[in-house]
Order: C-alpha cells, then sequence, then structure tokens
C-alpha cells in the first residue's frame, strides 16, 4: 500500500497500525505516531552502469537515465521526484514497483537505477554499486495508528514496545544499527 493508502486505511479502522515512510503532511489530529528513524537515499545501480564506481552522484548526472519509480501517492515518489524536479531533471521512469527489493533486483539487472533506502541497497542480493547522491536526500519512516481507539492489548503491547525503545533518530543512523 502505498502512504495514502494506509492513511485511509487506518482512518476506516481497515488497519490497526501502519508503517509509513513519512507522516501526512496534513495531519487531522486523529493519529498517533512514533519516529522509527531517518536514513539516507542511495543511488542503486549495476556494477556494469556507467556511473558505478563514484561514491557521490550529483542529483542532475541522472538526467537521462532511466529510473525505478513508485506509485503515485506513495512518499517514496514524492521525494523521488522532488529531487528530480529540483534538479531540473524531467523524470525519465522506466518501471514502477511499489516493492523496495525489486527496485533493487532491476537496479542489479542493469534495468534501470533506482533510489532506495541505504539499508535496502545493501540488503544480501544480486550485486549492485550504491552511491550517494548530492544533495542527499533522506526518509523518515513512523509507525502511526488511531489515537483515540483502545488498541487490543496485542497491539497495545507492540506499541508501548515500539515507543518504550526510545527515539531511533538519537542512534546511528548510518545503516549500521
Amino acid at each position: 500500500m502505498t502512504t495514502d493508502q494506509m492513511m485511509i486505511a487506518l482512518h476506516s479502522s481497515d488497519l490497526d497500525v501502519a508503517t509509513v515512510a513519512a507522516m501526512p503532511r496534513f495531519d487531522d489530529g486523529r493519529l498517533a505516531s512514533h519516529p522509527l528513524g531517518r536514513e539516507p537515499l542511495v543511488l542503486a545501480m549495476s556494477p556494469q552502469n556507467p556511473l558505478a564506481g563514484l561514491t557521490n552522484v550529483p542529483v542532475a548526472a541522472l538526467e537521462g537515465l532511466d529510473l525505478v519509480s513508485f506509485p503515485q501517492g506513495s512518499t517514496a515518489w514524492e521525494i523521488i521526484v522532488s529531487i528530480l524536479v529540483a534538479a531540473g531533471i524531467s523524470p525519465r521512469f522506466r518501471f514502477e514497483t511499489s516493492d523496495l527489493s525489486m527496485a533493487r533486483s532491476l537496479a542489479s539487472a542493469d534495468l534501470a537505477v533506482a533510489i532506495l533506502p541505504q539499508s535496502v541497497a545493501q540488503e544480501p542480493g544480486q550485486p549492485i554499486w550504491v552511491a550517494h547522491l548530492e544533495p542527499e536526500p533522506t526518509w523518515s519512516p513512523s509507525m502511526a495508528w488511531l489515537s483515540g481507539r483502545k488498541p487490543a492489548p496485542a497491539l497495545d503491547a507492540f506499541l508501548r514496545f515500539v515507543v518504550d525503545h526510545g527515539d531511533p533518530t538519537d542512534a546511528n543512523t548510518n545503516g549500521d544499527n
């Protein structure tokens, strides 16, 4: 589900809790949330890609490259489009997927480049080259739930566990935690 779809499902009580890539910009006050950290988004590509070998890639260097897209309404899509537009690039999306691991696989197969959370790019799998983007985009996932609804005991225990383990943004956020 995209972030937008999860927000609708939370508000209609079709979901009890959701892990969202970012909280909506316009919260109506009915949701409670807890940050799960902050993570850089990186460029994942095949080791055969002409940009492979670079540790830092300016966003402007993505002009003309085939990119993996995420569905409109997803936070990943919004972040990626905003950094491309800010760099003056007209995105050339070749593939669309809602699955971050699939985006990584498409990049590994040299079918397109993907902008992914660093932790996903570093997952085991087919070889890829990972480069940091300049400027560096980030995302800040959160756990979200309806604040006015009494959760079932198992969900209540889970939410307390997540909240009681502190603010992960104080910890190491370079993907090594």
